[in-house]
């Protein structure tokens, strides 16, 4: 896409919020300066780590968050297992 064209519209926006705030990585598609599509991608999440992150508290272990997503992708895989502790966001070029 060259500089200059607008892609996007308050809806493509407040879908791509959306799915940030469920902890996706948002692509906008585009052709011709002319958006097509908002593609979400993610992880899903191992059903043991829960119960891992509680194991390891339990013992004294502070687990701490390694990753190179956006903050709030970050804060939501956080929150779905279970893991009160911080994140370390890992620098470009990882």
């Amino acid at each position: 896409m060259a500089a200059g064209h607008q892609v996007g519209s308050v809806e493509a926006g407040q879908a791509a919020a959306g799915y940030m705030e469920k902890g996706a990585t948002v692509i906008y598609v585009a052709a011709q300066g002319k958006l097509q599509g908002v593609l979400a991608l993610a992880d899903t999440l191992r059903e043991e780590s829960a119960q891992m992150i509680r194991d390891l508290s339990a013992v004294g272990v502070e687990p701490v968050l390694l990753t190179g997503d956006h903050e709030k992708c970050s804060r939501f895989y956080r929150w779905t297992a279970g893991h009160p502790g911080s994140a370390l966001g890992l620098p470009a070029g990882r």
